[in-house]
């Protein structure tokens, strides 16, 4: 039915339908509040109020605050000009400030009063739209407020303001309410304003919204759990649960520890984070894994069991879930795997990571209380015969009873590791497999406890992803290590493991012995294969174990060795049988190289692991052996196939070894040869990269048992064997050759007993002795038998002559690689002489003569010469060198193999290769008839292969024994050691010589780190050969080259040797020390003098004396000159030299062949020595004057200048008012003498006046001597050009200046002073940065100045105001130009210079060093320091107004640095003459670590105060500081400057209390409304005013009390939550000092204790917070002679919570910050703390942070006066520390700390007290611990 029109409606009905009227305004307001809220521009602030006080109309509330929202992104946004910023910053900083009201007594602060007002009627409102639309609306603009301060520097104590607003009750309520709203855009906003609060700048607010955690916290689990996601246009929208994340993450980062263990302690909340996770958005996910890794898991001082409640097992497994993670749709397969694998990284960290409250430390394969009881049971070797046989059936019944119990159940204590192991599902994912096995690593326990209880997979073969994924566990799990010691923490048990754990990591129960069975049997090719490798891999970790058990038989039990058998039956009874293993073998065909190897290598296990049972198999591996042998014979396999059957070979040539049937020495039926001769040939001709090494180890293993080979040689002779059958240039074994090696071979295993009497026969013939006498020679066997064999095959018609040529050659190879390989040369002669005799080819018998001549000539001929043998080619028959591998061309070629094995392929070293290479080298340097470029270009390409030998070696040799090996051959004579040392080189032979010394010298680098006594031979040579290098002749300049780079490895007492050696050359020669001694007496005295070395006195008085040539001397390094004058300041160095000695120095200065350097030396030393008297004085002041007199005659004016200038150096001294001085003690006549002498050089003085040291002597002149003519001096300055100033020249002006009567000279001098100021005042206002020749000006002048004050004579007023002002206008930062107006300043001439005017250019200047001071260096900073001080005390009356006293307020930063110390002074002065040190106009006080270098800051022509709380921490724990000095104003620069250098630096970072308690009193006393008592407390600042109470001065300490009394009357009236408590402990402490700081100091470990335990009453989280108050209420009063919570902290059960720890190291740091005076070390020895610390030390359990935290304790005790003794004779420290150093076999962590702290008792204890007391024995005591 259609609908009828308005028309047709009856009268009634169109009344009904009609709406009802309403008025026009209120249908407008309700359009306002249902259509979109719009903004306007922002003008000005006055504006904006305006817009935000409609508190009555929520339309245009919402108006204004979307305005303000606008208006805060326009300042936000990042592409807002800077003009634009400038105009807006200010108009929201001016309503901020606006916003600030007043303070009622009685009320607090609220700020932005409006916006709380207008929140506080919406919420009493709520319900209607317009109403929940502010609900929203005003949180949401209140946290962009926030944002935008914490952003911006200057608004920031505006959101403090408005964060302390919030906090309040009336908000918090509001707050409050807001999350309990059942609408989500209404608990939103309020989440993220909390968040905002707390993450406010650095979380400065965090720990004030945790304490009101009834609100803040209120309904957060609830808004965890809230998951719907709103969605608007297709794009996401956070949800409450996002937003309540946030501000969960903003907790976890900003709170301090105690909250964040109490916050995770929450299970709603905690089970609310976990529970919807995986609904989260993937980079929310991230985000939540990331912040409880690094804020809440990495944070040590989170408790370990509130990690444990955090990460239970429910929650790991909900991580777990991520690894089937997806993602959303709109996510993407990418974002799931992020999230996958951040959920992955965040498991492994926490699940395998100790002391994170998830891995617990385990014992390994020992169950929780296994190896509490060790019971010592017998340690002999012999078995059980030791104990008796009741006691030995009782350890056995007992390991029955537990192999039974941990078959059903194992314990561990990992219980939530092994929960959530069981939940893993490692075959399906391989992420959950990597993380079990990484459990399984951590926490070795778990592996039985897991498959133990995870019995329902079974491993029944099927091929499926899911069985090859739990085969690939398996395999996997084996192949984990063994736990070191089992498990144990420090060696081993004397119990073993119980077996039913231990083969569950070798063999775990799913691989029982019929599923294994099972598996082996299948015709699927992959499942037997995977079997047979895992069988492998458990073998091999069985073998392992067995070794394990082994070591620990003969170390501590033998019920080791007794579970060894037990693990083999049980290893036996699960594995499968070797006859399956076998049948399997057989089975496979040769085709199937991988099961074929893998089987093979399975089979070797058998033999090598379970030898019993595998021989009693019947396996013949001739035939398998045979059919390899000939498959790589026929080379039909790739490459790769035949690296794979060399592998397979191997094996079973470990299984012929190990099998007795083998037959070696037959030859099968499909092999031409021999298996051992087969094997011999696959070595020689496999290609260099095949893996040989344990094959050629498994053949040299058989020859070495049947002798064919000898076996004591360093070189093993397979190798010499292997490398002879080496194809190498034109020469290629050929099959003659191995079939005559298969011959000999075979007629050797049936008649050894022969070859061995003929070896026998041949040395009796040599030596001439009886068989009986002769003994075992280094001679293979096989040799003989081939000499033996070598005649039948010579007269052989079957064999053509190449072929026996071809044998011949090879024959001759082998014995000339056995004679390298060091076997008998004399037998291998004679057996070359049987040869020669037995050859009946003219070729062959060619062959064995030239090898005959090459053995002679090795034994006969010594190094520098050897045999010229002509080079032909091989091929026409002329020459047979090449075959013994001399020949060039053959070299070359086996270089070049060389090269390719040990630079490309990376071959393997052996000591044949060493030895063959050194011969290489060594008959390269013989050859004279080689050019002597080509030889060394040879020897050089045979060093580089050395030097890669040397490095595998290094790198391959894991035990060192062929590295061991190697270094005896480098040093061992007959080799290159000749070379090296050789004396005489003739000039063919020179630049080979040179490359082999320099490659030597690498070698020899290379192959020691330091001496060792195979280096006995080098440095004996080193110190014989050096003398005979011809000085005439350039070799021994390469030779000192040579010895710099291995001085290291020579010992000392050679270098000793050398020293004397060259000392004595020196001196018999008469000539000087020559170049050659110049250059290596430095070398060989810093090999000495290292590490505490000494060179006898004797040697230094020789060497002092000894005639130096001036080459020496002037040598620029200066190494040997600067030798001697470091160490003849030693005192008995002087005292052994005799007056023969002397008057050799004097001479030798006279020749021209001494130092005046060490003239002079050792002169100013014999002067100060306290056994010459005044004869001895007279006679070395004679000997001067005669050489002074001797070096004029000869016109050696300037060595006469340096004798004068010795002469008044040790006679002079200088003084800071009348400049030089003679010293006391001084005659008459030589003050004559001298001046004699000065006259008589005063001409040459004048014309170098341009010399630093004659200027000097000129200035020394003008003071010492009366009678000298003056005007010459002064005619230097009339003639001397203005412009050129040096340091020299105005020191003599200034000191010309005050004793310069005449007024023209007067005149003279003053003009050129003004030249030069003029000159300086010129380039200082030109230049904008001093050049080097300025900066040296001005230091050298400022100096002259510091030391010599300005006449009045000399001076203008003008000129020197103008210089300052240049100074003080373009360069107050330089240091070196503050030095020169430092210096002025310093003077009388203060008074003449406009000091008004340049303090305030100084104070005011924006480059003042005093501003900025982390930019600028410490000496322009105390040079503007200097100025500062001086200038203001210049007139202190006149400048003490409030200007100046807020420019330098503005510079102070209340430190003890020397800077402060001077600012301190002008505030002091002002405090006398005014009364107070601030003004009235203070604006605020704050404590915040940003900026926290100043403590004034002048906004506005308003204070603002600024204390750094991390300052006052180190104050703290500082306290009582020494003031490094005090500027009184009237201090010289040169003091001032002592000061400063010989003041401690470590407290320039620490407040000082004389300046600071003047700003807290003037807090305290007339401000009550700048600082928050709360921030007061937790910065620290009454902490400082506590350790006032342990001031040195009682002025101090009765400012402290009364501090103390008015800020804790202030605390009672505040409305501070923690009031009564912090009131507590202050009153206690004001009542148990005020009787006694009229007197004596409160002690400083109470005063530290107060501090810290203030700071704990602030938080009542802490774990001492109980503790504290409990103290507080025992009484009013404190004991003054004991440490509050000493015993209830540190002697008390570790295991009654997870707190002791924390507490124990809260008051360890209380002890070592307490221990400071006398008085404290008193009161710990009278409590016997000492020896109660000591004994909490020996605790395994204790961790080694605190550890170090008492050996810290200790080591403050001995900076104490009287500590050492203390702790050594009251204490017994040092027969701790002895215990401590031997307590266990590996001793103490801490023993390097705890050697040095022997040694500093020691050291600073009063030594004959406690040689007394301890015997004399405690020196002996002392070296033994501390060496």
């Amino acid at each position: 039915m259609a609908k009828r029109s308005y028309g047709e409606l009856s009268d009634n009905a169109r009344a009904e339908a009609q709406p009802p009227k309403r008025r026009r305004a209120e249908e407008r307001r309700e359009k306002q509040l249902s259509g979109p809220v719009t903004a306007e521009a922002i003008t000005s602030a006055r504006q904006l109020q305006h817009l935000l006080s409609h508190s009555g109309d929520p339309a245009l509330l919402r108006h204004g605050i979307q305005s303000l929202r606008a208006f805060l992104e326009s300042i936000d946004v990042n592409d807002v000009s800077g003009s634009e910023i400038v105009k807006l910053r200010p108009i929201l900083r001016e309503y901020l400030e606006s916003q600030k009201a007043s303070h009622e007594d009685g009320e607090e602060i609220v700020y932005m009063a409006d916006l709380m007002q207008a929140w506080a009627l919406a919420s009493q409102q709520i319900g209607q739209s317009n109403n929940n639309s502010l609900l929203s609306a005003i949180p949401s603009i209140l946290a962009r407020l926030i944002r935008t301060a914490s952003r911006i520097d200057e608004f920031r104590p505006y959101g403090i303001c408005l964060c302390k607003t919030l906090l309040q009750p009336a908000q918090l309520k509001l707050i409050s309410r807001n999350l309990t709203a059942n609408n989500e855009f209404i608990i939103s906003p309020s989440l993220r304003l909390l968040t905002e609060v707390v993450s406010f700048d650095g979380g400065s607010q965090a720990k004030s919204a945790y304490a009101r955690r009834e609100f803040t916290f209120k309904g957060l689990g609830r808004s965890l759990n809230w998951t719907s996601r709103l969605k608007s246009s297709g794009t996401k929208k956070e949800t409450v649960r996002t937003t309540a994340l946030g501000f969960l993450l903003a907790n976890f980062k900003f709170q301090n520890a105690m909250a964040k263990s109490d916050l995770a302690g929450q299970r709603d909340i905690i089970s609310a984070l976990f529970k919807n996770i995986q609904e989260d958005p993937p980079d929310v996910i991230v985000n939540v894994l990331n912040v409880l890794k690094q804020e809440l898991i990495l944070d040590e001082g989170v408790q370990r069991s509130a990690k444990s409640r955090l990460l239970n097992p429910w929650a790991l497994g909900r991580l777990a879930a991520f690894y089937n993670y997806a993602g959303s749709a709109d996510d993407g397969n990418e974002t799931g795997a992020s999230v996958e694998a951040a959920a992955h990284d965040f498991l492994l960290f926490v699940c395998t990571t100790p002391g994170l409250g998830v891995l617990l430390p385990d014992l390994g394969w020992y169950p929780p209380g296994s190896d509490v009881h060790d019971t010592e049971v017998d340690k002999n070797p012999e078995g059980s015969q030791g104990m008796g046989f009741l006691e030995h059936i009782g350890l056995e019944l007992d390991r029955l009873e537990q192999a039974k119990k941990y078959q059903e159940k194992i314990l561990v204590r990992n219980s939530t590791l092994s929960a959530f192991a069981q939940g893993l599902r490692p075959y399906a994912n391989i992420l959950q497999s990597q993380l079990l096995l990484a459990i399984f690593k951590a926490a070795p326990e778990l592996v039985a406890n897991y498959y133990l209880n995870k019995r329902s997979f079974s491993f029944e073969p099927k091929l499926t992803a899911t069985w090859i994924g739990y085969s690939a566990f398996l395999f996997s799990t084996i192949q984990l290590p063994i736990p070191e010691y089992c498990g144990r923490r420090e060696g081993f048990s004397n119990r073993p493991p119980p077996i039913p754990i231990v083969i569950e990591s070798i063999l775990p129960q799913p691989l029982s012995q019929k599923a294994l069975t099972k598996c082996l049997n299948q015709k699927t090719k992959l499942i037997s294969f995977f079997v047979v490798r895992l069988l492998c891999i458990a073998f091999q970790k069985l073998e392992a174990t067995l070794d394990t058990f082994s070591r620990a038989s003969t170390q501590v039990s033998i019920l080791w060795k007794q579970a060894s058998s037990k693990l083999l039956e049980e290893f036996c009874r699960r594995c499968p049988k070797m006859k399956d293993i076998i049948t399997v073998f057989r089975s496979i065909a040769e085709e199937d190289i991988l099961q074929r190897e893998a089987t093979a290598r399975l089979l070797a296990l058998y033999y090598r692991v379970v030898p019993d049972i595998a021989l009693n198999e019947r396996f013949d591996v001739s035939v398998t052996l045979a059919n390899v042998l000939k498959r790589i014979e026929d080379g039909s396999d790739t490459a790769e196939d035949l690296g794979m059957r060399m592998v397979e070979l191997e094996h079973l040539l470990y299984i012929a070894q190990c099998s007795p049937n083998i037959r070696w020495w037959n030859k099968p039926e499909s092999l031409s040869l021999s298996a051992f001769t087969s094997v011999l040939k696959l070595l020689a001709k496999a290609p260099a990269a095949a893996p040989l090494t344990q094959i050629k180890t498994l053949v040299q293993s058989v020859v070495y048992r049947t002798h064919h080979l000898q076996g004591e040689t360093s070189a093993s002779p397979i190798d010499a064997l292997v490398n002879s059958l080496y194809p190498v240039g034109y020469w290629d074994p050929s099959d003659a050759v191995f079939e005559f090696l298969d011959n000999s071979i075979m007629r050797y295993a049936r008649t050894s007993t022969k070859y061995y009497d003929d070896l026998v026969s041949i040395l009796s013939e040599k030596h001439d002795e009886s068989n009986d006498e002769v003994g075992v020679q280094s001679v293979s066997l096989l040799l003989i038998t081939l000499v033996e064999q070598w005649p039948f095959l010579s007269t052989s018609g079957t064999v053509i002559e190449r072929e026996k040529e071809n044998v011949a050659r090879w024959l001759a190879r082998y014995m000339a690689f056995s004679f390298i390989a060091q076997e008998n040369s004399r037998v291998l002669r004679t057996l070359c002489g049987r040869l020669i005799s037995a050859s009946r080819s003219e070729e062959c018998r060619q062959v064995f003569q030239t090898l005959g001549s090459r053995l002679h000539c090795e034994l006969s001929i010594d190094i520098p010469q050897g045999p010229q043998i002509s080079h032909t080619d091989d091929r026409s028959g002329t020459s047979v060198s090449s075959i013994i591998n001399i020949d060039w061309q053959i070299r070359i070629s086996w270089l070049d193999h060389l090269s390719s094995e040990f630079l490309d392929v990376q071959a393997e070293t052996t000591t044949f290769d060493i030895l063959l290479a050194r011969h290489i080298i060594l008959d390269s340097w013989r050859r004279e008839s080689v050019s002597d470029r080509i030889a060394a270009s040879l020897i050089e390409k045979v060093m580089r292969i050395m030097e890669g030998m040397i490095l595998r070696l290094r790198q391959t040799d894991i035990g060192g024994h062929r590295l061991s090996k190697a270094q005896k051959l480098l040093c061992e004579s007959g080799g290159l050691k000749e070379i090296f040392f050789h004396p005489e080189v003739s000039k063919k032979l020179r630049r080979r010589t040179l490359s082999t010394r320099k490659g030597y010298t690498r070698l020899l680098q290379l192959a020691f780190d330091n001496y060792k006594p195979d280096l006995d031979g080098i440095a004996n040579s080193f110190a014989a050969g050096f003398r005979h290098q011809d000085t005439k002749d350039s070799q021994w300049h390469h030779f000192i080259a040579l010895l710099e780079p291995l001085i290291h490895l020579i010992p000392r007492d050679t270098a000793l040797v050398m020293v004397s050696a060259t000392i004595d050359e020196d001196c018999e020669s008469g000539e000087g020390l020559s170049d050659k001694s110049a250059m290596l007496l430095p070398i060989c005295l810093r090999k000495l003098l290292a590490n505490g070395g000494v060179l006898p006195e004797g040697h230094w008085r020789r060497l002092v004396c000894l005639p130096i040539r001036q080459e020496a001397i002037l040598d620029p390094n200066g190494a040997l000159i600067g030798c001697i004058l470091e160490n003849i300041s030693r005192e008995g160095v002087v005292k052994a030299l005799t007056p023969d000695d002397i008057g050799t120095i004097f001479r030798n200065v006279r020749r021209g062949y001494g130092s005046v350097q060490v003239l002079r030396s050792v002169y100013s030393r014999l002067l100060d020595l306290p056994s010459q008297g005044q004869r001895a004085v007279e006679v070395y002041d004679s000997r001067m004057n005669k050489l002074f007199r001797q070096l004029l005659e000869d016109g050696r004016a300037d060595t006469a200048v340096d004798i004068l200038d010795m002469r008044l150096a040790a006679s002079t001294t200088p003084h800071p008012e009348k400049g030089w001085q003679w010293k006391e003690g001084v005659t008459g006549s030589q003050i004559l003498k001298a001046q004699l002498q000065y006259t008589s050089l005063q001409d040459a003085l004048l014309e170098g006046c341009k010399d630093v040291k004659k200027c000097r002597l000129l200035e020394m002149g003008v003071y010492l001597f009366d009678e000298i003519d003056r005007s010459k001096l002064v005619d230097v300055f009339g003639n001397y050009p203005w412009d050129t100033v040096t340091t020299p020249l105005v020191r003599l002006l200034l000191a010309l200046g005050r004793t310069v009567a005449s007024t023209n000279e007067q005149a003279i001098l003053k003009r050129w002073f003004s030249w030069a100021c003029v000159s300086i005042t010129k380039d200082l206002s030109i230049n904008p940065r001093l050049s080097d020749q300025l900066s040296d000006i001005c230091t050298g002048v400022g100096r002259a100045f510091s030391s010599n004050p300005i006449p009045k004579t000399l001076f203008d007023p003008v000129l020197l105001n103008a210089l300052l002002e240049a100074i003080f206008r373009k360069h107050i930062d330089e240091p070196h130009a503050t030095l020169l107006a430092a210096s002025i300043v310093s003077t009388d001439t203060v008074k003449d210079i406009d000091f008004l005017k340049f303090l305030q250019i100084v104070l005011s200047h924006l480059r003042n060093p005093l501003r900025d001071r982390s930019i600028t260096s410490l000496r322009p900073r105390l040079n503007i320091a200097y100025i500062i001080g001086r200038l203001f005390h210049a007139s202190p009356a006149s400048q003490a107004n409030p200007t100046t006293i807020q420019q330098v307020l503005a510079l102070a930063r209340g430190s003890n640095s020397v800077e402060d110390s001077v600012l301190e002074s002008i505030s002091a002065t002002y405090v006398r003459t005014r009364g107070k040190i601030l003004s009235n106009q203070t604006a605020s006080y704050s404590f915040s670590d940003e900026g926290e270098d100043r403590i004034f800051r002048y906004v506005n022509s308003k204070l603002h105060v600024s204390i750094s709380p991390r300052r006052l921490a180190i104050t703290i724990s500082r306290y009582p500081t020494d003031k490094p000095c005090h500027f009184h104003g009237s201090e010289r620069l040169q003091d001032f400057l002592t000061n400063a250098k010989n003041a401690d630096s470590i407290h320039s970072d620490t407040y000082s209390h004389f300046f600071l308690y003047k700003v807290i009193a003037d807090w305290i006393h007339y401000r009550d409304d700048t600082v928050d008592l709360y921030e007061a407390i937790e910065s620290g600042c009454a902490g400082f005013v506590m350790m006032g109470l342990c001031s040195p001065d009682p002025g101090g300490r009765a400012i402290a009390l009364r501090i103390l009394k008015a800020l804790g009357a202030k605390l009672l009236a505040s409305k501070y939550s923690e009031k009564e408590g912090a009131a507590l402990l202050i009153r206690a402490l004001v009542h148990t000092a005020k009787g006694v700081i009229d007197k004596n100091r409160v002690p400083t470990p109470l005063a530290i204790f107060a501090a810290r335990a203030l700071i704990i009453q602030a938080d009542p989280l802490h774990c001492l917070y109980p503790k504290v108050n409990e103290f507080l209420l025992l009484g009013p009063t404190w004991d003054l002679g004991k440490v509050p919570l000493f015993h209830t902290t540190l002697l008390r059960d570790p295991t009654a919570d997870d707190c002791y720890y924390q507490e124990v190291s809260w008051m360890l740091e209380n002890l070592v910050s307490g221990l400071r005076t006398v008085e404290d070390l008193n009161m710990y020895r009278r409590n016997h703390y000492f020896e109660h610390l000591c004994s909490m030390y020996w605790s395994p359990f204790l961790p080694k942070t605190l550890k170090v935290a008492i050996l810290d304790i200790l080591s403050a005790a001995t900076s104490i006066e009287g500590g050492s003794t203390t702790l050594i004779t009251r204490a017994g420290m040092m027969d701790w520390i002895d215990a401590q150093l031997h307590k266990g076999k590996d001793g103490d962590a801490n023993d390097v700390t705890l050697r040095r702290l022997a040694k500093r008792l020691y050291e600073t204890c009063n030594r004959e007290h406690v040689d007394a007391w301890s015997l004399g024995s405690m020196v002996t005591r002392v070296q033994m611990m501390t060496e």
